[in-house]
């Protein structure tokens, strides 16, 4: 004969067992919707459109805007960046922007930090560039690692990548 070992429990003793397992399913639901705020954030400015062919500027299929930055680029958006431990770096006019250290970046990862740069940039000099059509990553060689304010030591450490965007008169 089998028994139903819940049978055995006291009132007491199962009202407790649900209100923990009532709790753990409270933190996890907290977890998730913590984690949908800070992705609805994230691809919030994200639009990706058709493109119908009329664009001279875009050859793409797709039109990838994130922010005030147009991805026109041949790798995938959210395909793993081949370096790890990255920051993304612009100098313009003297200045340094850096992006924070990206463990293992996405594409769609470093567009959002040259986005922010971009804004840095924008209410450092008041204006905003018309270089804004995505293009190329760089990687940053040792010989201008001077230029850019980076130690050897860091060098050693992290990879930095400058970004080149182009001119672009579609967005």
């Amino acid at each position: 004969m089998i028994t139903n070992y819940l049978d055995l429990l006291t009132y007491d003793l199962l009202e407790k067992l649900l209100d923990i397992v009532a709790d753990m399913y409270k933190k996890d639901i907290e977890i998730i919707n913590s984690s949908l705020t800070k992705l609805n954030k994230k691809i919030n400015t994200l639009i990706i459109t058709k493109n119908d062919g009329k664009d001279y500027y875009c050859n793409m299929y797709y039109h990838i805007t994130y922010g005030n930055i147009l991805y026109c680029m041949d790798n995938y958006l959210f395909q793993d960046y081949p370096l790890k431990n990255l920051i993304v770096i612009d100098k313009k006019s003297g200045k340094i922007f850096k992006s924070p250290v990206l463990k293992s970046p996405t594409y769609f990862t470093i567009l959002i930090e040259i986005s922010k740069i971009y804004d840095k940039q924008t209410k450092y000099y008041g204006y905003y560039d018309d270089h804004r059509f995505l293009e190329a990553l760089d990687i940053i060689p040792k010989e201008d690692i001077e230029d850019m304010e980076i130690t050897p030591k860091d060098f050693a450490k992290y990879n930095y990548i400058g970004f080149w965007c182009g001119l672009n008169y579609s967005i």
